[in-house]
């Protein structure tokens, strides 16, 4: 199963105290989805903000073609949805069910509501919104200032981060070049750099890390 590649953001449920995960949850509408499953469709009216209760879903772009850009993995805890629900958009993409995801969905509505009834829930969701808006503006100048082979080893080290094993990464290299918006030659060719450089080891599916702390001071 592969590793959420969420650019290591603040997710909802770990800003959110029990208690008023509890009320989230409560108050929401319980989802159930098979692997492979389309959950939305990018261009579709916004209607709700998606709170993953466990499973990993997938974040792209489907091409009329077959083809799929994918752009993130979410995993539990993650929200989707609210950046077009706020904005008052449509859908901005495809979401898929990578494994079999149980999803705790929010319609405006309860939204609204919570908003009245739980005044920390704006701040978590402002924390949500900010750390997400962080993340991209450190992507912007990463591609800007950084070599592909450090933005390939900071984004490994930050899946690292989420996985169940902390030195093993369950991932596609496709998927690591959607996320670096390059080719999947161009990731291959950084990703052999790192492993000859002893900072990853390459598998079938998956990246071994030898030492977390060596792969931490490559990037500086």
């Amino acid at each position: 199963m592969a590793d959420p590649i969420d650019f290591s953001t603040t997710t909802l449920a770990s800003a959110a105290t029990p208690v008023l995960l509890k009320s989230i949850r409560s108050a929401a509408e319980e989802f159930v989805y098979v692997k492979g499953d389309l959950i939305e469709r990018r261009d579709s009216p916004a209607s709700h903000i998606s709170l993953i209760r466990s499973g990993l879903v997938r974040l792209g772009i489907d091409g009329i073609d077959g083809s799929r850009f994918n752009m993130s993995i979410l995993g539990e805890g993650n929200t989707f949805g609210e950046i077009s629900l706020f904005l008052g958009e449509s859908v901005r993409h495809d979401a898929h069910a990578e494994t079999d995801v149980v999803l705790d969905r929010l319609p405006l509505m309860t939204v609204n509501a919570l908003l009245k009834s739980h005044s920390e829930f704006s701040h978590v969701m402002l924390r949500v919104a900010y750390a997400r808006f962080g993340a991209i503006l450190d992507y912007v100048a990463d591609t800007k200032k950084q070599s592909l082979e450090t933005r390939a080893a900071k984004l490994i080290l930050g899946i690292s981060k989420n996985s169940s094993h902390e030195k093993i990464i369950e991932c596609r290299q496709v998927d690591l070049a959607h996320a670096l918006n390059v080719s999947r030659v161009s990731i291959g060719k950084a990703l052999k750099a790192l492993d000859r450089k002893g900072l990853i080891t390459l598998g079938y599916g998956n990246i071994a890390i030898p030492s977390i702390a060596k792969l931490d001071h490559f990037i500086g």
